[in-house]
């Protein structure tokens, strides 16, 4: 498996082929920002995505959660002003 920047994945593979290839698949997904599914014949998958993208993700989440979170606490006390 040659991976070079800007070369296309599939982004499905084999854990197998994987475990073959780690260093070079990690260093492409790093460097392209395109996670890659891992597949086994288990059929419980996982994916593979750079630790900046990772980063991206969980910061979305936490402020998304922090947005549920502040809308649930005005939603509660609405209802509690109006019961």
């Amino acid at each position: 498996m040659k991976l070079s920047k800007g070369q296309a994945l599939c982004n499905r593979c084999s854990l197998t082929k994987a475990q073959a290839n780690l260093f070079k698949i990690m260093a492409f997904v790093n460097d392209n920002s395109q996670p890659l599914t891992l597949t086994n014949s288990k059929g419980k998958n996982a994916v593979l995505v750079g630790e900046d993208d990772w980063n991206v993700i969980m910061e979305w989440y936490d402020k998304t959660l922090d947005f549920v979170e502040k809308r649930n606490i005005r939603i509660q006390k609405y209802c509690e002003y109006f019961k």
